[in-house]
Formats: C-alpha cells, sequence, structure tokens
C-alpha cells in the first residue's frame, strides 16, 4: 500500500482538489501524506493498516515557505482564506474503501463534477 497515494485518491473520491486550499502537507521521503480535517467529537475508527489519525493537541512541523523540502512539502498550502475542513469521519471511511478495494496503489481518475444547483 501507498499512503501518500491513497490519501490523493481518497481527496479526489471526496471532491477535494488539493490545489483548492485545504491543507494538505506531504512527507516525500517517508510517503506520507497529512490531510487536516475538522475536529471530530469522536475519532472515527481507522481500519486501514499504514493509515492513523493524530488526536487533538498534537503537533506537526510544517514549512515556512510554500515549497519546502523533500520531508515537509506543501501540496496544497493553507490560504488567507481557506475552505472548510473535511470531515474526519467522511474521509477516514473513503481511505478504508479505497484501501479495501485494492485502490492504494495507482491515482484513480478524476469522478464528473456535481450537477449546477439552481
Amino acid at each position: 500500500m501507498r499512503p501518500k497515494i491513497l490519501g490523493l485518491n481518497a481527496l479526489t473520491e471526496i471532491r477535494l482538489s488539493p490545489t483548492s486550499g485545504h491543507p494538505v502537507l506531504a512527507d516525500h521521503l517517508g510517503d506520507t501524506l497529512y490531510i487536516m480535517v475538522e475536529r471530530a467529537r469522536h475519532a472515527p475508527e481507522i481500519r486501514t493498516e499504514g493509515v492513523r489519525l493524530l488526536s487533538a493537541g498534537s503537533v506537526i512541523l510544517v514549512p515556512y515557505a510554500a515549497g519546502g523540502s523533500p520531508r515537509a512539502h506543501w501540496i496544497s498550502p493553507p490560504r488567507q482564506d481557506p475552505p472548510p475542513l473535511p470531515p474526519a469521519d467522511r474521509l477516514t471511511q473513503t481511505i478504508d474503501r479505497l484501501a479495501k478495494d485494492g485502490r492504494a496503489q495507482a491515482p484513480v481518475e478524476r469522478p464528473p463534477p456535481p450537477p449546477a444547483r439552481p
């Protein structure tokens, strides 16, 4: 399993582009992806090996510059006016489902956009 690809596939599946301002940090050397999610009342259960949820109060060192380094690189740097963070349970359920379906190895195709609302 490739955790970084799995995380990017999960973002695609729930239609959150890493370029839309949702804070997404990559550790290319450790094949790790950090996706910031909204605070949950109860930590969602994660069944996928290699995926973990950091608890409230955890500290992650992040790059100051927009680019960063191979160890800490902003795929999507935070913005002044960021979009809402995705729900933790929605993201973890998607990760678990993709891992179970074997879609942790190669990027998935982007789903079509939702229909426009009147």
